[in-house]
């Protein structure tokens, strides 16, 4: 599978449980379904240093009219 850069917005970020969040990302229409397994590359964007990308798995897909909706379980 080719890699693909894209920018998306954070419009959700909340603590579900002790040391667990779900974030939730809205991206480009362009974005596609993603495959079993698939993660995805968080960086913030402008800064390299001292923050290194983080990979996470896709806990979820939503296709709206204007965006994709994904979410992302993950643990700090």
């Amino acid at each position: 599978m080719a890699k693909n850069i894209f920018i998306g917005e954070i419009i959700r970020n909340e603590g579900i449980r002790e040391n667990y969040f779900l974030m939730k990302v809205k991206l480009p229409v362009s974005f596609d379904k993603p495959m079993p397994g698939q993660f995805v590359m968080i960086r913030i964007a402008g800064l390299s240093e001292p923050f290194l990308g983080r990979p996470i798995s896709i806990y979820s897909y939503g296709l709206r009219k204007s965006a994709v909706e994904i979410e992302l379980l993950y643990r700090v």
